[in-house]
């Protein structure tokens, strides 16, 4: 008989580890065979694992798109093959069990980003036809794109690990500017284009490790730690991400790009931290939330960042609310 265990929850409440948990468990038990599913966007279930990851589904639906669009030219759309004559169905099938990881004690496969398409037939058919223009995770002057942090690694590696470990520590709980906090402490790791005078912070990071001697005890890791990502402003690990976010969005602002307003469709955790951050740069933030599916200490947040908050729609779940995104903005 098959078991399914599914572990389902808001952002930032510990699935990936717990699922990661989960099946060391059944494997110290012989419990098995073991397919695990990640259907996170972020994958890193593959980390936790211990385990390299080289595909995701995502990134295949991406690939094929892409494959198609160049094909057209020549007519193999129209045939309903891609490059070298090969089938859609024969490249997804051929595709996805390559993607898939297989162990001695689990497989996995990981879902990775998804892609949700809204409109007509027609708009969505022209909207498959621009996912392929670009380089991914790039972002091009007519918006619609990721942007993507671009280091000069030869630069990074003429300091020493050492060296840097020494620059990090010395600049931990320390108030100058903006070096303080747990994300740009390690700011030429992080975002080192950025400018001091655009950072957006409230010195998160930098919370506490707690000693879960009871779970280590359960799971026989005699010295656990835990990381607690939840004590800190907005209550989640989202600030760790939403000060790089916003503080870049303030510097593409300064350089005279028309940005007018952030957005985001979300289940709580990702709007408290905008709503805070886009108040503390002065930029007007929409967010959208679900109704009857976000608590109210979680709806109490953006809404009483009225400087950043210019709109609340309480419609629908998260789903509908990019779509309602992407009309906003065309």
């Amino acid at each position: 008989m098959t078991t399914t265990i599914a572990l389902a929850g808001k952002g930032g409440t510990g699935k990936t580890t717990v699922s990661a948990m989960i099946i060391k468990y059944l494997i110290n038990k012989g419990k098995g065979p073991i397919l695990a599913i990640d259907a996170d966007p972020s994958a890193n279930l593959n980390m936790v694992l211990g385990v390299d990851l080289d595909h995701t589904i995502g990134g295949i639906r991406e690939d094929m798109l892409k494959q198609v669009q160049s094909s057209q030219g020549v007519g193999g759309a129209a045939r309903g093959s891609i490059g070298g004559g090969m089938s859609k169905h024969d490249y997804l099938d051929y595709e996805i069990h390559s993607s898939l990881i297989e162990s001695d004690k689990f497989d996995l496969i990981a879902m990775g980003r998804s892609v949700i398409l809204f409109g007509s037939r027609e708009q969505i058919a022209r909207r498959i036809g621009e996912l392929g223009n670009g380089p991914t995770g790039s972002r091009d002057n007519q918006g619609g794109g990721l942007l993507r942090v671009v280091h000069d690694l030869d630069e990074l590696k003429k300091t020493p690990a050492d060296a840097w470990k020494k620059t990090f520590q010395e600049r931990a709980h320390k108030t100058e500017w903006p070096y303080g906090s747990g994300v740009w402490g390690k700011k030429e790791w992080v975002c080192p284009s950025l400018a001091k005078e655009n950072v957006v912070s409230m010195y998160e990071g930098h919370t506490n490790l707690f000693w879960a001697e009871r779970l280590g005890g359960e799971i026989g890791v005699e010295d656990l730690w835990v990381k607690l990502c939840g004590n800190t402003h907005t209550g989640s690990f989202k600030d760790l991400g939403m000060t790089v976010l916003v503080s870049q969005v303030k510097q593409m602002r300064a350089q005279g790009v028309p940005i007018r307003a952030v957005a985001c469709a979300s289940t709580g955790d990702t709007s408290a931290a905008l709503a805070a951050y886009a108040a503390a740069a002065g930029i007007p933030a929409i967010v959208f939330l679900p109704r009857g599916k976000i608590s109210t200490a979680q709806l109490i947040q953006p809404i009483a960042m009225e400087d950043g908050l210019r709109f609340a729609i309480r419609e629908g779940g998260r789903t509908i609310g990019a779509g309602v995104i992407a009309n906003v903005i065309a």
